[in-house]
């Protein structure tokens, strides 16, 4: 065995560690004794925690200063025993005495833990040949010891006692239990983030699109193209292109005889209308990438939300919020925006047709019988009101009291925020979903945030919350390859190559 082992114990050793005597001090059995040295500053503190009330500490409090440390402040003893085995281990007090005074001015002896430190330095230096270690839990003391280059031996994790279910924690578990039984009685929200085959995510991240318009040049390129492909009409009165009435001819006798088409037609088409198409398809290629644009449509996004507790939810609101650099809105759910979505096409506008010659018959009681009887064919029909149709509807109708409506009204314009509610939000149900589109600025890159969706009802304690980060991807190809596979695409150039010639 070596000499003894000196070891400056801190406060925790006697108030939040096991008995001294239930300790396994095996860790230095190499020594001959281990000698527990409480300072002045422990021993004020535990003086002063003897007087606290009934809980854990001013009970251990108690109990080390008159089971450990009274004999030995009164004279009665020099040390007090803790460990008979090896390594025997005595608890000493040690006597009134100042910290290092060479510390004065790196540590502030105001504070307990660097006092003890303090305390510590003096004894090593004073006892240089003795093995000195300062023995704590706190990770504090600790590195301030070492950071002076004194000894440390960490209490051990096993030492330390569980904590202490004092009155104020029971009362706490108390009320925690009354919370999750009042929870029990209120609607309880699930709230998950699904991509578009429903699964859960955690991060929304997206690819979005964004066109560039096509430059003057492209323009004008694609208008080359389209005059080559629909070029101006020159020839109106071919005969071949139009076929005589040959039913008519043969079966009722009349002659037909070839009329061409008129100069007002021909030079209303060379004027009017074929100028005016061309004016339509530059007007059309100018804008087609806002026309792109509408068909790949904006990033969008989707809550959905299941009330599985055992109460319906009172006068719901959704709250849907954007945090970052984006902008959100609901999609286009009315008739008129759906519509107008529908009319939204990627084609070139239709060349105007060229006035044609005509044959005709020459017997005009039989030709007006039979273009009376085409026009009667091509009449529209006559739209017949529903004989169940009902006389009155009220220009307020109820509201379902299960359904959502958009709070105050559904917006039109990009927001931070829209919200709906529900007066009964039904639980047991398979949900809901409520779906939005995400903006981006046009010269952005990237976009970056988070999107939340918070809940509230009268009938709920506390808001739930779901927030989801949000990572867009912005790309900014050009319209001009569309555009021109558009105004000149390659299966219509196989088609034309394969027509004969007239």
């Amino acid at each position: 065995m070596t000499e003894n082992l000196y070891l400056f114990v801190d406060t925790n050793l006697f108030i939040q560690c096991r008995d001294l005597s239930e300790l396994d001090w095996s860790e230095w059995k190499d020594f001959s004794e281990v000698h527990l040295i409480v300072s002045l500053p422990v021993q004020r503190e535990i003086d002063r925690q003897k007087t606290r009330g009934n809980d854990r500490v001013g009970q251990r409090a108690r109990n080390t200063y008159s089971s450990l440390f009274r004999e030995i402040a009164t004279g009665e003893k020099e040390y007090q025993l803790v460990n008979m085995v090896e390594p025997q281990v005595r608890l000493f007090l040690e006597s009134p005495s100042r910290p290092d005074r060479e510390l004065a001015s790196s540590l502030d002896y105001s504070r307990p833990d660097d006092e003890i430190v303090g305390c510590l330095s003096r004894f090593a230096k004073e006892h240089a040949h003795f093995d000195v270690r300062l023995l704590t839990h706190d990770t504090g003391p600790m590195m301030t010891a070492r950071g002076l280059g004194l000894s440390v031996s960490p209490i051990r994790d096993d030492w330390i006692l569980p904590p202490e279910n004092n009155e104020e924690e029971r009362k706490v578990a108390r009320l925690k239990q009354e919370v999750s039984r009042l929870k029990k009685v209120e609607p309880q929200f699930d709230i998950r983030c699904v991509d578009a085959g429903g699964e859960e995510i955690e991060v929304l991240k997206l690819v979005h699109r964004i066109y560039s318009p096509l430059s003057e040049d492209d323009v004008s390129h694609c208008m080359d193209l389209l005059e080559r492909r629909f070029p101006i009409e020159t020839e109106f009165n071919h005969r071949n292109r139009v076929r005589p009435p040959i039913i008519a001819t043969a079966i009722f006798g009349q002659r037909s005889y070839f009329e061409p088409a008129s100069e007002e037609a021909i030079r209303n088409y060379r004027e009017n209308d074929y100028p005016e198409w061309l004016d339509n398809c530059r007007e059309w290629l100018t804008g087609v990438h806002e026309t792109l644009q509408g068909k790949e449509g904006f990033p969008c996004f989707t809550f959905e939300v299941t009330n599985a507790g055992s109460r319906l939810g009172k006068d719901a609101l959704v709250v849907i919020r954007a945090r970052g650099d984006f902008k959100i809105c609901p999609p286009p759910f009315e008739e008129d925006e759906l519509e107008e979505t529908e009319k939204m096409g990627l084609r070139v506008p239709t060349p105007p047709k060229p006035p044609r010659g005509r044959w005709k018959l020459s017997d005009t009681s039989l030709s007006r019988m039979l273009e009376g009887l085409n026009t009667l064919c091509r009449a529209p029909l006559v739209d017949i009101p529903s004989l169940n149709a009902p006389l009155y509807t009220s220009q307020t109708p109820r509201r379902d009291p299960n359904a959502f409506y958009y709070k105050p009204a559904r917006i039109t314009e990009p927001a931070d925020t829209f919200s709906l509610e529900c007066e009964q939000w039904r639980h047991g149900t398979c949900g809901e979903s409520f779906v939005g589109d995400i903006f981006i600025s046009e010269d952005a890159t990237k976009a970056s945030g988070a999107l939340e969706c918070e809940i509230h009802a009268e009938n709920l304690s506390e808001p739930v919350i779901k927030r989801i980060p949000v990572r867009i991807e912005v790309q900014h190809p050009s319209a001009s390859d569309y555009a021109e596979n558009l105004v000149n695409p390659p299966w219509d150039m196989l088609f034309r190559s394969n027509k004969p010639e007239e």
